[in-house]
């Protein structure tokens, strides 16, 4: 056996060296004459091609270490590809090969495959790296495309982004996902952008009305900071949109649609906070809503003052009115 003159395989069939044959087991295991012998210049280049992928092998470790070999091709096989727009898998035909054999006759597949097998092992780890690179930029660009879905640009985006999925093209070159990245990010970036300029204006206009408002000013410092933080009056703190990944953070924190929502409840936050403020100074000050009404011609809209009218005279008999 330590000559290459006989193979030995174990009772599940796996080839064993004379290292590693159990005494104790030999009555199990099967001994076969090599037909095959590998010359010493073979077995360095075979040992030269373990190393190339990265799996140690001492002289005479060789057959012992072809099933460690095979598993290392494959492992890098599966990270050379995956689920779009990653490259489909390669094809495992020369592991295979290398499966199909057994004792000498794989370790001279080995060493036929040399130039094979340290080639695709160095195009599969580049294509792995590659992958691993790329794939973040990807995943960037998908999350961010699920925040532009009411934007005008979103349908061309997204069936840009279609495309590079359908035909696995993730590791083209130029690069088809980073100007991708970039462009939606620009027109999430001005979408939210607006959305911040609309609060912003929004709440400084809702301040200026109540810092005007004659209620308002006769507050101190003190009632007025209180009612401030209970009803939320605090400016918008405008985020770092620089890069991809703070505008996604913008964007799950407070999407574009929510921003809407929020810009329109300032009227009423500042309202409320009126109100709260003519409570305080007036205990006894009734708030009176007025009756809501379509009006379609002055006729109309002499009948509702007049209703407006009784309701608040009927009001004040009660003490002061706020509306």
């Amino acid at each position: 056996m330590a000559a290459g003159h006989v193979r030995a395989t174990d009772a599940a069939s796996k080839a064993v060296d004379a290292k590693s044959l159990d005494r104790n087991k030999l009555t199990q295991a099967s001994f076969r004459q090599e037909s095959i012998t590998i010359s010493p210049p073979q077995f360095i280049k075979i040992r030269q091609l373990f190393s190339a992928v990265g799996v140690p092998c001492q002289p005479k470790d060789e057959l012992a270490k072809a099933p460690l070999l095979i598993a290392k091709l494959r492992e890098l096989a599966s990270k050379a590809g995956g689920m779009a727009p990653a490259p489909e898998l390669p094809k495992l035909t020369a592991i295979e090969a290398l499966e199909a054999q057994s004792g000498n006759a794989q370790l001279l597949e080995l060493f036929n495959r040399y130039d094979e097998l340290t080639a695709i092992a160095k195009q599969w780890v580049k294509t792995a790296d590659d992958i691993k690179k790329r794939h973040p930029v990807w995943s960037e660009l998908i999350n961010l495309l699920e925040h532009a879905k009411e934007l005008g640009p979103y349908a061309e985006l997204k069936a840009d982004a279609d495309a590079v999925r359908d035909n696995r093209t993730l590791l083209a070159d130029p690069d088809p996902v980073r100007p991708l990245l970039d462009r939606a990010s620009d027109v999430l970036r001005l979408a939210l952008n607006a959305k911040l300029q609309g609060f912003q204006n929004t709440f400084a206009h809702q301040q200026a009305q109540l810092s005007g408002d004659s209620d308002w000013a006769k507050l101190s410092a003190a009632q007025s900071g209180q009612l401030t933080a209970a009803h939320h009056l605090e400016p918008v703190k405008v985020p770092d949109l620089a890069t991809p990944a703070q505008l996604q953070d913008a964007l799950d924190d407070c999407n574009l649609q929510h921003w809407i929502s929020k810009t329109q409840a300032l009227s009423s936050k500042f309202e409320s906070a009126r109100h709260a403020a003519v409570t305080l100074l007036k205990p006894n000050v009734v708030h009176v809503p007025l009756p809501k009404r379509t009006l379609n011609n002055e006729a109309e809209l002499k009948v509702w003052l007049n209703e407006v009218e009784q309701l608040l005279a009927e009001k004040l008999k009660i003490g002061p009115v706020a509306l």
